[in-house]
């Protein structure tokens, strides 16, 4: 069995850990500071709003390109980036709704 503190960096450095400060937690006094603990510096584009503004740059390039091939590309990239916003959204969303039920 794990000690507190070997779950906390586990937490801090395991990007896909799906836990939450309250599953941790001892009482309610420690999740703010745990929730604080477990929180991941996300990437550009792990975020939705990263994903959005790689989309809208990539759809800028699409209509700068003289080439109908790099157009098409980066198309299908701006398409795929917006996906990904999309599906980090409605994720977020799940959790939220799962954290305000439990």
């Amino acid at each position: 069995m794990r000690s507190r503190s070997e779950t906390r960096v586990t937490l801090m450095t395991k990007a896909s850990t799906v836990q939450t400060a309250a599953d941790f937690a001892e009482s309610e006094a420690d999740l703010p500071r745990l929730e604080r603990l477990t929180q991941v510096r996300k990437q550009p584009q792990d975020t939705i709003e990263g994903c959005r503004v790689r989309a809208a740059a990539d759809r800028e390039r699409a209509a700068a390109m003289d080439t109908h091939f790099g157009t098409v590309k980066l198309e299908r990239s701006a398409a795929a980036w917006t996906e990904r916003g999309d599906m980090l959204e409605r994720l977020e969303a799940s959790f939220e709704a799962r954290r305000t039920h439990a």
